[in-house]
């Protein structure tokens, strides 16, 4: 956790930084780690986390997002953390599919090379809120869909395409706050709204059938048949209408419960 922390500090942003400086410290962090620096490795992975990739104002591509998991990965290997190792290299190549191994960070019979090699990884999505205004990416792609079990690179882009946000995100960590379209409010607002009018209805067609009943129970003539049939349907449509709107309670309920979702 404190690994995690530490990679995930933010900074105030005075200017955007260029994909080619962060491309550039990626170079350096590579180099530093074939030449066996630990303490150049270790230091230019804290000012690339914590200081370069949030002050990023472009998209960063899955290139870069591979590089960056990739070096992370190493880091975590480098402090003895081999579970968030693994999880950071399955999310390099889950990132960009398509690229070949590194080799010169990553030669044969390294453990990474195994994590590396894991399609499964990664396949496990849920989609997170969309935002009122702009977009979202995730890994350099832009989509809702987030890899549940991995981490990412997350960026909140603005109307304009200018990213105001840029995080690595640790797996199941949660997202930072942006205002977004709630969907999943609107939707429960429409279950309560829809169950609370059925239920009126229902109720209206129980008491009119309530009125069917009385007035034929007055007359002598009515069928006992048709008073229990009457009684029959009455009850049901009381008693749907009563779950009806305990539906819609609940819908309610969780409207004002779950917030801006």
């Amino acid at each position: 956790m404190v690994a995690w922390l530490a990679i995930a500090l933010g900074v105030e942003c005075k200017d955007p930084i260029p994909l080619e400086e962060l491309s550039r410290s990626l170079d350096v962090a590579e180099q530093a780690y074939i030449d066996f620096d630990d303490t150049g490795f270790r230091d230019q992975i804290n000012v690339l986390t914590g200081l370069q990739l949030p002050c990023v104002g472009d998209a960063v591509p899955p290139a870069l997002a591979r590089r960056t998991h990739t070096l992370i990965g190493l880091h975590f290997l480098a402090i003895g953390d081999e579970s968030n190792a693994k999880l950071s290299l399955e999310a390099a190549h889950a990132a960009e599919p398509e690229a070949d191994l590194d080799r010169r960070l990553i030669p044969e019979g390294h453990p990474a090379e195994a994590w590396w090699a894991d399609d499964a990884a990664g396949k496990k999505t849920h989609k997170v809120p969309e935002p009122r205004v702009g977009s979202v990416a995730f890994d350099g792609e832009h989509t809702r869909a987030r890899r549940a079990e991995l981490p990412q690179v997350f960026q909140l882009f603005d109307e304009t395409g200018h990213a105001r946000f840029t995080q690595y995100l640790a797996p199941r960590q949660p997202l930072p706050s942006y205002a977004a379209i709630p969907r999943q409010r609107n939707l429960l607002i429409g279950c309560s709204a829809g169950a609370t009018a059925a239920s009126g209805a229902l109720f209206a067609g129980s008491w009119a059938t309530r009125g069917a009943l009385l007035r034929g129970a007055q007359d002598p003539t009515t069928p006992a048949d048709t008073l229990d049939s009457q009684r029959a349907t009455m009850n049901g449509l009381a008693v749907t209408s009563a779950a009806l709107f305990g539906v819609g309670t609940g819908c309610g309920i969780g409207a004002l419960l779950i917030g801006e979702r």
